[in-house]
């Protein structure tokens, strides 16, 4: 079982996977409009590179998708396993906030 736990921490160490998943959370999003939006809520320039290695990495595992859309375009979006990490990954929050951030 200790595997399975390393298999996650992989997929959330990612270079603004988190970020990803959390803003995918409120619906599907272009790339730059995904971009803009973790720029603005981190504060931290997000480069091409590494955002677009994390969504490949995402969609690898099935936690994202990055169909067409009808305009010709394409859209990033939650996957309903990746749905249920994001769940998980606020309970995680919230137990840092309950016993991490304590002095």
């Amino acid at each position: 079982m200790p595997g399975a736990i390393h298999h996650v921490v992989a997929v959330i160490k990612l270079r603004w996977s988190v970020n990803i998943l959390k803003v995918l959370r409120g619906g599907p999003m272009r790339y730059t409009d995904l971009q803009r939006v973790i720029t603005l809520s981190t504060g931290e320039n997000v480069h091409n590179r590494p955002l677009t290695e994390s969504l490949r990495r995402l969609e690898d595992r099935r936690l994202i998708d990055h169909p067409a859309a009808s305009d010709g375009g394409s859209v990033y979006r939650l996957t309903p396993v990746g749905a249920e990490l994001v769940d998980l990954l606020g309970h995680l929050e919230g137990w840092s906030e309950r016993h991490l951030t304590r002095p």
